[in-house]
This record gives C-alpha cells, structure tokens and sequence, in this order.
C-alpha cells in the first residue's frame, strides 16, 4: 500500500509537470503565546487579546477515547490505516475536481491537516496539495499515530478565542478534556471545520446539528454502539455549557472588532492569515488606537437620550471622525453588543452598508460643479415628475415643491425631481466616481435612481466622505489604529498621514456653504449646534426603512445612520410612534452628540467660498430655530413624499 501511495503522489508531480524539493520536518507543538494589548486613544487599557495563550497542551493519554474517535470519524475514518494520505480520498477527490473544473475537494487525511497546521499554510492548490502529501509521507514514517493526532489536536483553533482540545473543553463545558462526556466530545469534533460558525455558545442549533452527524458517523463506523447514539443524541446541549461562560465586557467593542479585521487583512503583518493570526493574537502586541472613550461615551449616550427603548425602538450606527487626520473617534455599531440576539455583533457602522437617502445628494452636486456647471443653474422641482429612461421603463420621481430651484435652493430643501434631472445631467457614471473618490468604498451602481439613495453606503465611508469637503476637498482615509508596538516596545506598524486632492478647495467650500444653509434653515434645521456652525444633508430611504443625517463642524464629521437592522422594515406607525425621516432621529441624535462633542473646542470658522459669499444665519441660542418651509414643501415630510419608481427610496 505504501509503495502504491509513493506512486500516485509521484506520478502527479509528473503529471502536471511541477519541481518538488523535498523538505524535511521537525514538528513540534506550538510555542506559548503572549497576549496583544488594545489601547484607547489616551492610553486606557480596552481589553486583552487571548489568543494562543489560552492553548494548553495535553497528551494524547489525556485526551478520552470517545474525543478520538469522534475527532476520526468525522475527519478522517481510515486514519489508522493509511500511511498518511488516503489513495481512494484522492481518488474521489480528483474525480469531483475534474468535475468541478478546479480545485473543488482536497482529501485530506488527519496527518496532511496537520501538517497544514504545524508546517505549511493550507492553501487550496495542487502544488500545495503535493507538498502536503509528500510531507505527510515524512511524518508518517518519523512519528506514530498518537503524536500525529495529539499534535494536531493541541493546535487547531476551535472558535472563541480557543486553541485546542483543552482550551475548547474549558470554554464549552468549563471542564478538562479528560472529563468530557461523548456528547461534549462530538460537538468538539464537530467544530474543527466550523469553530466560529458552529460554536455552542453562539449558535446552539448548528452545534447540535453537527454534533449529531459526528454521532452518525460513529454509528456507522461502529465506533459507539446503538444505545450510545440513541441516548446521547436525546441529550440537551445547553443544560451542559458552564453558566458562568460570559464574554469579558469592554467599550466600543464593535470598534474593536473592526480594528482586529484591519489587522488580519493587511499583509503587512503577514503573508497569509494565519500568520496574522497568530501575530494578534499571541505577539504580545500594544495596538495603540484612535478611539476617544469620552467621545464614545457621547455618542451612546446620544443614541439612548432620542431613542431611549432599546425593545422596541430602531437601531443606530455612528461614526464620528476628523476630518483632517481621518482618525476614528467614536464608532457605535449597534446597542448591545453582548446581546443574546445573531446580529448584536454586526457592526451596522462598519459592515454592508444600507440606502443612503438624499444624503447622497451632495455627491452629485460635487460632480456637477467639478463640470463646471455654474451654482444658478435651474432645474425644474415639481411634486412629481416622469423621466424617460433609455433602455428601461419610465422613471417616476415625487419630491419637490418649487416650480424651478437653483443648485442651492435644491440641496437645502432636498428635492428629488429636480436632483433626478441632475444626475442624468452629469451621467449616473460620473456621480458614482465622484462618490468613490469622496470616500464612498461600497459598490454603487451607476442608475439615475442613485442620487436618491438607491444604493447602500457604510455609516463610517458617509462621515469620511463628508470629511472631505470638512476638508476642503482633501480625502484622507479613515484610521482607525496610530501605531503597533511589539513586546520589547519597539514599533511594529505607524501610522502614515495620506491624503489626495479629489475636488478643489473652492468646490468643496461652496458645498460646504450650501450644507451649512440646509442645516439653518433647510431640512436638517434640528441638527443646528448653538454658537457654532455646522454643515450637512439629511436622507430617508424608500418608505421610510432607512434614515439618515451627516454633518460636519472643522473639528468632526459625523455620520447617523437609523432604522431596523434585520430587515427593510419601514419606520412609521405601528413600528414606530411615527415617521422617521433624516430631519428627525437622525439630526436628533447627531445635535446631541455633537454639541458636548464640542464643549471646550474653539469655535471655528468654515473657509468662505469663493462663489457668492454671505453672510450664514446661523442659531444663537440652545434650542433649534424652526423656519417657515420653503414654498411648496413640507420640511419634515418632503423627502419621503412617495414612492419612486422601480424601487429606488425617496430621499
């Protein structure tokens, strides 16, 4: 058997003309991990990353026979009789590779899963296929079934934070690997392809799925015997996990969250993922971030002061930064983070993105005077009006309540028709780059029905867009992370300022100017700060299911995102006391974060524009002017007015 195995790997080198060096291994277990720090912006502890620290290796005499069996039956049934990969698994799995056109099934015995772990990186390719065959030949003939398996089971990562059996059986079942029932055993086997996915403590249902098609195939392997597998899968799951199992509670932990996939999908803290991996988790470093608790404290408490029933009321996602560092100050992406619920750990700040209302308006504006399209253009802004769309049916658009509007008059009340002419003005195509290069990094298809939110953008991509014209028409990426430092405190990672000019200074000025009147005296009027001026856009989305407000002072942009994360459920009566647009929670909430945001910070001026400088009616006092609507609109309701033909929102 063993020559036929030489053979077939042999003959696949050939086969597919590849070079082959073989290289000789010296497996050893995992070395202890130091734990990585994460620190707020002030130097505040946030929390500590137990990664690797929290393995702790056993010996296979340590591990109970039915862990074993379940670990085989599942992974590898014929484990005790091949000498290291499988000739019929990869048979089968060239088969459905050749089916598949591609690298579909791999065949992989327990010994090349090993070696995966302990020597290469797991990568789905042939001549990664190869040389994990060939050094699974090597271990093979070095070590004996038992430290083959006990070395593969002290390294895998079975989710939360836990590398190996024993780390697994302490934060599942709060007990040693010794001591596991068969039940406890095969949910274990049943995490090592699904250990976020399938964790017990997460995902009850799914853990017992899998655990009972371990049991399955012990049945058929006669590795239990019938009573076994009837009693054991009429065993309950959760009754067995330890109640004292809760997740260490620090702030801003979606913020955190976001700064750790930052750093497993950057390569320069390593070639693959696993290395980075192992970096975050067990290097020892000191992540020092651009979080501000004081600032995040705010925008909680924000979100609860206007929507203070966490039962019943929408969800809200802040992101507040600066303008001219791009450095993430607060980011709210969700109430409860520890909740109970699947999503309490989307980060709706940070994560896919929902319709961005008017809100996206003055991206399009952006594009027109990049054009060279003078500010006293006039578009015709009816209530409603019918476009003819090439190619498509025709484009019903409501929202307007002026008989023609200049490109000022139209960004502060917000009409929809007369944007919808815009945008076929300047070509949907152009309307998208422009967003793109503002900040805007999800994809946006170039549609007319674009400039009324059509398409999802991120809460943090919004207040970094919107930082741009804070900027003057200089981007600077959003950052999250200062810089790195490794154990011994030398720097691992600084920062690097970036920025590019992708409008000019005038252009995003008189942006700047137009939104600072959409806030005095437009639909944004609740978002107006006392004794300092602020710009910004509202936006509501199709029958009111999303809501938006950002805005901006020098100092901070700010995003507001509201609504129903689980799905596109409208706000309006009976789901909320009423409707919900961008003028109301959104700019609510925005107005109180943003005036203790900015207690004690200078009052800043925004450069004045070079087209049609004025003097800016601004409040003076700690209570929102209320001006009269503009003519023919209704302020609070214009927006969101009705329906826009093929399902694009409103505003």
């Amino acid at each position: 058997m063993r020559r036929l195995v030489i053979a077939a790997v042999t003959l696949a080198i050939v086969a597919t003309g590849c070079t082959y060096t073989p290289v000789t291994i010296v497996p050893e277990l995992p070395e202890n991990a130091q734990s990585s720090s994460i620190y707020a912006s002030d130097g505040t502890l946030l929390t500590v990353l137990h990664g690797e620290e929290n393995r702790i290796n056993v010996t296979y005499d340590q591990m109970p026979r039915h862990l074993i069996d379940a670990v085989v039956a599942i992974e590898d049934s014929r484990f005790w009789l091949h000498d290291g990969i499988d000739i019929i698994g990869l048979i089968r799995a060239a088969r459905s590779n050749v089916g598949a056109g591609g690298i579909a099934q791999g065949g992989s015995t327990l010994t090349q899963q090993a070696i995966g772990v302990l020597v290469i990186d797991q990568q789905r390719s042939l001549d990664g296929k190869i040389e994990e065959a060939s050094l699974a030949l090597q271990l093979e003939r070095t070590l004996t079934k038992e430290r083959i398996i006990e070395l593969y089971l002290n390294s895998i990562y079975f989710g939360k934070g836990a590398y190996g059996v024993e780390a697994a059986s302490q934060t599942y079942f709060g007990k040693s690997v010794s001591d596991i029932t068969l039940s406890e055993a095969a949910v274990i086997a049943g995490l090592i392809k699904f250990p976020n996915a399938a964790n017990p403590i997460d995902y009850e249902d799914r853990a017992l799925d899998r655990r009972d098609i371990v049991l399955d195939a012990m049945l058929r392997q006669d590795l239990i015997t019938e009573e076994q597998y009837t009693a054991t899968l009429a065993e309950p799951l959760r009754s067995e996990l330890p109640r004292q199992v809760i997740e260490a509670r620090y702030p801003a932990p979606h913020f955190i969250d976001e700064v750790k996939q930052w750093f497993l999908g950057n390569p320069k803290f390593g070639e693959t993922r696993t290395d980075r991996i192992d970096l975050l988790f067990g290097g020892g470093l000191r992540i020092h971030t651009t979080i501000d608790l004081d600032l995040q404290a705010k925008a909680e408490a924000a979100r609860d002061q206007v929507l203070p029933n966490a039962a019943t009321d929408p969800e809200v996602g802040i992101v507040s930064l600066e303008p001219g560092t791009g450095r993430v100050r607060a980011m709210v992406g969700g109430r409860d983070y520890y909740g109970e619920t699947q999503s309490a750990k989307f980060n709706l700040a940070a994560e896919t993105g929902r319709p961005g209302g008017s809100s996206f308006k003055p991206f399009v504006l952006a594009t027109a005077l990049t054009q060279g399209m003078p500010l006293d253009t006039r578009y015709p802004a009816p209530r409603s009006r019918t476009f003819e769309i090439p190619g498509s049916s025709d484009w019903e658009v409501t929202g307007g309540g002026a008989s023609s509007a200049d490109l000022r008059r139209m960004t502060v009340s917000s009409y929809n028709t007369a944007y919808a002419a815009l945008i076929i003005d300047v070509a949907p195509s152009n309307a998208v780059n422009m967003a793109h290069q503002l900040g805007i990094t999800t994809p946006i298809n170039a549609v007319p029905a674009a400039v009324l939110g059509s398409e999802n953008v991120r809460v943090i991509d919004m207040a970094n867009a919107y930082a741009t014209f804070a900027n003057s028409g200089l981007h600077v990426p959003p950052v999250m992370v200062d810089r790195i430092e490794r154990s011994d405190g030398t720097i691992l990672w600084q920062h690097a300022h970036q920025q590019e000019r992708v409008i000019s200074a005038g252009i995003a000025d008189t942006i700047t100017d137009i939104l600072v009147q959409a806030v005095d005296s437009g639909t944004g009027y609740r978002a107006q700060l006392p004794d300092r001026p602020a710009a910004g856009k509202t936006g509501t989305g199709h029958q009111f299911r999303d809501a938006w407000f950002v805005g901006y002072t020098p100092q901070l942009s700010t995003a507001v995102w509201v609504g129903f994360p689980d799905a596109q459920i409208s706000m309006e009566p009976p789901n909320t006391p009423r409707e919900v647009f961008g003028g109301s929670y959104p700019a609510q909430i925005w107005r109180a974060f943003m005036e203790p945001a900015h207690a004690g910070l200078p009052v800043l001026e925004f450069p004045e524009p070079p087209e049609e400088p004025r003097a800016r009616p601004r409040s003076t006092g700690s209570t929102p002017t209320t001006p009269p609507p503009p003519s023919g609109e209704d302020i609070e309701g214009g927006e969101a007015s009705g329906p826009v033909g093929q399902g694009a929102p409103d505003a």
